[in-house]
């Protein structure tokens, strides 16, 4: 684990105190959250391409907890906008909590050296 993991302030504060500052834990939680976001992520996307919108907003609503439960309170707040977006708006309001969410993905990935197998070598 790289400096992303050092004691004194971790990168995920609240889910490391919830698991007793135990690193290896936060990495499996990292780990299985991101497998399983990354997963809700894809639906969400597929759905939102094939105009399915109470669909989105049940995974957006779905995800924001999850999102919530790791500390990444920015990007549940956004998903949770997507469940309460008119209809004009709804569409910008998904795609920039999708960008949020890709960032709570990426963050994830990078500290537990998660590596996408679809582009290695």
């Amino acid at each position: 684990m790289d400096a992303a993991h050092h004691e004194e302030h971790p990168a995920y504060p609240a889910l490391a105190a919830l698991l007793g500052n135990d690193a290896c834990r936060v990495g499996v939680v990292l780990c299985v959250f991101h497998h399983t976001v990354g997963g809700d992520l894809r639906r969400m996307e597929h759905a939102a391409v094939a105009g399915e919108w109470m669909r989105v907003r049940e995974l957006a609503h779905r995800t924001a907890w999850g999102c919530r439960f790791i500390g990444e309170d920015r990007a549940a707040d956004a998903l949770e906008a997507v469940g309460h977006s008119v209809p004009d708006a709804f569409v910008k309001t998904f795609w920039g909590a999708h960008g949020a969410l890709v960032d709570v993905l990426d963050r994830a990935a990078a500290f537990t050296d998660i590596r996408d197998r679809r582009h290695l070598d």
